[in-house]
């Protein structure tokens, strides 16, 4: 009986240290009264059950603005309908980060139990995983969680569970291109493995993921340029690439450090703009912890070698994918598509490395005659892995900024919207930022979360990329307000069948307050005779706007029409819809 329990302690004594060491680091990165949100963010609590209709329905999305094609592949976060239903989005990202260890953990532990705890613990304790927590978004962690267990489904030829994995990480694809990048690594460690099998691979991934990739085509093959060309892609995208150029370099490949250690200026702590990773940064300047960074990339490098000269098949086979992780980060294209690849690449990187690793503290275990020797080597090791990342430790795996409470008003402001027509059209202000990002008095910065609680649809910056209908609303209203001209207001808001304002006195501009021009806004709204105050919920005003042609439905036809030329995509002034309406 004693060696029986021996044994089963002794099967599960490693995972158990695993989750416990996940379990202290969920601790002490949890704000109590606080909820978590992000520079991109899902809130489904705001609103599940139109959370849920709009990913059911996710081809069309009508909330955007005007109403646009999906191309961000909401409808894959039906891969998610599993948790949705637990209003706490701080758990999604805890149960991912006791997943994917576990998943590295039962990927390499064939071979030995030591090897894949530190492999294991490895994928846990890096600079690679806090930056994919320290600004969650929920495709990322889905992609942590569940990337190690794709593998090791394909690695055993588990169909019933590859198929059961690949609906669990469809969540990753609300950005296709990651889920793209992944596929493609996963199809090659199985061509690798074995050519017959890696087809089963590739036909159960396309047929399980059809539901959300069938849209993204169809989005790609009539839409596919007009991302490229929105304003905010021009403004943005030549910035991500020369940042992610600067950090595609070995020495910060070795390291899995990315972008985000040189994108401080966008962080905003109430008083000024200060850097995203002080603690982090200092805690890198120790070349001590240093040595600890390119040590693991050594140990690595020679578990590479290891596979190679004992001939282990699943070191060979995730070789390539180690290497097309490197290549990837090293961002030698320059496109929109592809314009952060650490975000892409890295998780790649993480994970063959944790195998690498695995597979090298393998074999040096192997060598050791004495069992408390090898146990010895595995705690210090451990040690040194948790002096290496300390700082999450001590609340930094996650950003203070992200762990939010959201002021009541807007609960508020949701609540009362939900009891008006839903096929009506919202138009947020301030208008002041060309790029869609917004600071906020009480501590979130970010491209936005109100839509998430709104049934109507919201003229909000953040759509502007995928329709150019949406940014062309932009330019017009900007316009208009900024040229304190009432009649094109209204002219702009008739066009756009605009039923609602929603000024929020919550947004500020830390780097030029007079550019909010709220006052301006307010004395041309109380100057309208077809403006008037509906209510107001702490510093959110809502009006209502008497349009000429009453919304009978969110799509409605006209008759009989004028016809006015020159035609033109872009402007700030339409001075044909001004001078004869529709």
């Amino acid at each position: 009986m004693r060696v029986y329990i021996m044994y089963k302690m002794k099967k599960v004594i490693f995972p158990a240290i695993l989750v416990l060491i996940t379990l202290i680091l969920i601790i002490l990165n949890y704000t109590p009264g606080t909820i978590l949100s992000g520079w991109d963010t899902l809130h489904p609590e705001f609103n599940l059950g139109l959370y849920l209709q709009r990913i059911f329905w996710g081809v069309w999305q009508q909330h955007q603005g005007l109403g646009a094609l999906s191309v961000q592949s909401q409808i894959s976060e039906l891969g998610r309908l599993w948790y949705l239903w637990i209003p706490f989005r701080y758990g999604y990202f805890w149960l991912t980060l006791i997943i994917g260890p576990l998943g590295v953990y039962f990927l390499l532990k064939d071979k030995s139990n030591t090897g894949a705890f530190l492999g294991g613990l490895f994928y846990l304790l890096n600079l690679g995983t806090m930056q994919h927590f320290y600004l969650p978004l929920e495709m990322f962690v889905t992609a942590y969680a569940f990337l190690p267990w794709l593998f090791w489904a394909v690695s055993q030829k588990k169909v019933r569970s590859l198929v059961l994995l690949f609906l669990l990480s469809a969540p990753m694809a609300h950005t296709p291109t990651l889920w793209l990048v992944n596929f493609a690594a996963l199809v090659i460690f199985a061509f690798l493995l074995d050519k017959k099998w890696s087809l089963k691979v590739l036909f159960i991934g396309l047929i399980v993921n059809s539901f959300w990739l069938m849209p993204s085509l169809y989005y790609v093959l009539t839409h596919g340029g007009e991302v490229a060309n929105s304003h905010i892609s021009q403004q943005f995208s030549q910035r991500a690439i020369t940042v992610s150029k600067e950090f595609g370099n070995m020495f910060d490949i070795a390291l899995i450090r990315g972008y985000l250690f040189d994108w401080g200026h966008f962080d905003f702590n109430g008083l000024q703009f200060v850097d995203l990773f002080p603690v982090w940064k200092n805690h890198l300047s120790n070349p001590v912890v240093l040595a600890v960074g390119y040590g693991s990339f050594a140990m690595a490098i020679m578990g590479l070698i290891i596979s190679f000269w004992k001939k282990i098949s699943l070191g060979k086979a995730i070789f390539p994918v180690f290497l097309i992780s490197i290549i990837g980060i090293m961002a030698f294209i320059d496109t929109e598509t592809l314009r952060f690849p650490f975000t892409k690449f890295s998780l790649l990187l993480m994970l063959s490395m944790s195998i690498f690793i695995g597979t090298f503290l393998n074999h040096v275990c192997s060598m050791l005659r004495s069992r408390h020797v090898t146990y010895i080597l595995v705690f210090i090791l451990s040690l040194i892995f948790i002096f290496y990342m300390f700082p999450a430790f001590k609340g930094n795996l996650i950003c203070n900024c992200e762990r939010v409470k959201i002021p009541a008003e807007y609960q508020q402001t949701f609540d009362w919207f939900n009891s008006q027509d839903p096929n009506t059209r919202i138009a947020p202000f301030p208008v002041d930022s060309i790029y869609g990002w917004g600071y906020y008095d009480w501590g979130y910065e970010g491209a936005g979360f109100r839509w998430f609680g709104l049934p109507q649809a919201l003229l909000d910056r953040e759509f502007d990329r995928w329709m150019p209908t949406n940014e062309n609303y932009y330019w017009e209203i900007s316009q208009a307000v900024y040229a304190k001209n009432l009649p094109l207001f209204e002219s702009v808001l008739n066009k756009y069948r605009v039923n609602w304002l929603l000024v929020d006195g919550n947004i500020i501009n830390p780097s030029s307050p007079k550019a909010l021009y709220t006052n301006e806004l307010e004395k041309m709204i109380s100057a309208s005779e077809n403006i008037s105050l509906k209510n107001i919920f702490g510093k959110i005003k809502v009006y209502s706007f008497n349009l000429r042609v009453p919304v009978k439905s969110f799509i409605s036809i006209a008759q009989n029409l004028p016809s006015v030329g020159p035609a033109y995509k872009w402007s700030n002034l339409d001075q044909g819809y001004f001078d004869v309406g529709d």
